[in-house]
């Protein structure tokens, strides 16, 4: 860092405005070695970095549904929406119980109208279309002297969990329509480039000074061993190295403990 300070690299200092806390920038050494390490989980670090900056390159909201993070998003949703789902289903079925909370049956049958319509989203402006005219019916204040409180707590609850998850897809995710989260994202491009040359030189750096010293840490000796057992193809991706295909001659199957690691 002290190298760019020297040379007054003008995209560098934007960078430190940026992200910067206060008049330190020790936050700014941090998140380099923060995204540095991460990196360092993936077989290509580099490519790695250079995927991340294609999230940064969208013009707008179709690209932006395209892109692999929104795509995982979506499918977080779906997980959410099942959930939600399940979740209501057995509220109903608790309203319609003898000793259930009836009056409360409405207000989950319009709520869950709600989670089914999100199963026919397909796009970001679809989500967001959709969660922005969200709104609550208040649950019924009739008094029901015939319910179990038991199981309008268990129905309170589950409303709860509902209008919760909902409301923070939308505070979270989808405040903003495709076209702006793609502007949005497109301006913060020269920041991310910097980061990521940053990392790309820390990387380079450390890896020249522990070589100087005859040293390598962990991820080093993964790194080692990919080098021996892959090897790159013409579109970027890793095939298995000969080394690689005699080893696998050798076993079977192969256990791995502690595979969170």
């Amino acid at each position: 860092m002290e190298r760019h300070y020297e040379e007054a690299d003008p995209a560098f200092r934007e960078f430190v405005e940026c992200f910067a806390k206060g008049k330190r920038d020790k936050g700014i050494e941090e998140l380099i070695l923060q995204v540095y390490e991460y990196s360092r989980s993936y077989p290509q670090p580099e490519k790695w970095l250079e995927d991340c900056l294609k999230s940064f390159r969208v013009e707008d909201a179709k690209e932006l549904s395209s892109l692999p993070s929104v795509r995982f998003l979506m499918d977080f949703v779906w997980k959410l929406v099942v959930e939600m789902e399940d979740a209501l289903e057995m509220g109903l079925a608790l309203c319609r119980e003898p000793d259930g909370p009836v009056f409360y049956e409405e207000m989950l049958a319009a709520d869950q109208r709600k989670v089914e319509g999100l199963k026919s989203c397909r796009t970001f402006d679809d989500y967001h279309d959709l969660l922005s005219d969200l709104s609550f019916m208040a649950l019924s204040r009739k008094k029901m002297p015939d319910a179990d409180p038991e199981k309008k707590e268990q129905v309170k609850a589950i409303r709860t969990f509902v209008k919760d998850t909902l409301n923070q897809l939308r505070s979270d995710y989808f405040s903003k329509d495709g076209n702006t989260g793609a502007a949005q994202l497109k301006r913060m491009l020269p920041q991310m480039e910097t980061l990521t040359r940053l990392v790309m030189e820390f990387s380079r750096d450390y890896q020249e000074a522990n070589a100087a010293k005859n040293m390598v840490d962990f991820g080093d000796l993964e790194h080692f061993a990919l080098d021996i057992l892959t090897v790159p193809e013409a579109d970027g991706t890793l095939a298995p190295s000969p080394a690689a295909l005699e080893l696998s001659e050798q076993y079977f199957e192969i256990l791995i403990d502690e595979y969170q690691d």
